[in-house]
């Protein structure tokens, strides 16, 4: 016999686990997401380390035919632990738009950036049909998105 492990079933068995939509989840894990000792939160953490500056020297710098700086995107920003990373590193002028669904998870981010000048916030869901892309990140020069792609289903890539 086999067993029906979809989420709904799993979680009508014990009374402990049940799904939700992602969005929700974000939302209600936001106040502790930074503080629960997630490893892959940590993995990402200490790679963003290496890999954030090598990214951000790949980004054009402004010259006198482009003098604009350039526009860097954390998509699924969440508690805006990278869009925080991207400021600190970033050359001076370089604008940081942070982006996510959960409103939760930008409530936290919010109060993380207070004070800190050209980093901006927005909510986007990528999954939303039709997708409207928000007019702050168009022309932008690179987008960086951790632990987010796990959470698109196939059928909107292929």
């Amino acid at each position: 016999m086999t067993q029906d492990h979809s989420p709904t079933k799993l979680g009508s068995k014990n009374g402990r686990v049940q799904y939700m939509e992602t969005i929700d989840a974000y939302d209600k894990w936001a106040t502790v997401y930074d503080k629960d000792n997630n490893f892959l939160q940590a993995l990402d953490s200490l790679e963003m380390q290496t890999l954030l500056p090598y990214f951000l020297d790949l980004l054009p710098l402004p010259t006198s035919s482009f003098p604009d700086h350039p526009k860097v995107i954390d998509l699924g920003c969440g508690t805006a632990r990278n869009t925080l990373l991207l400021a600190q590193l970033a050359s001076p002028g370089t604008e940081i738009i942070g982006l996510d669904a959960s409103s939760g998870m930008l409530a936290v981010a919010r109060e993380a950036i207070q004070g800190i000048p050209r980093v901006s916030l927005g909510m986007f869901d990528l999954l939303q049909e039709p997708m409207t892309v928000p007019g702050e990140s168009v022309g932008a020069a690179g987008v960086i998105s951790t632990l987010v792609l796990e959470h698109v289903p196939l059928r909107r890539f292929f």
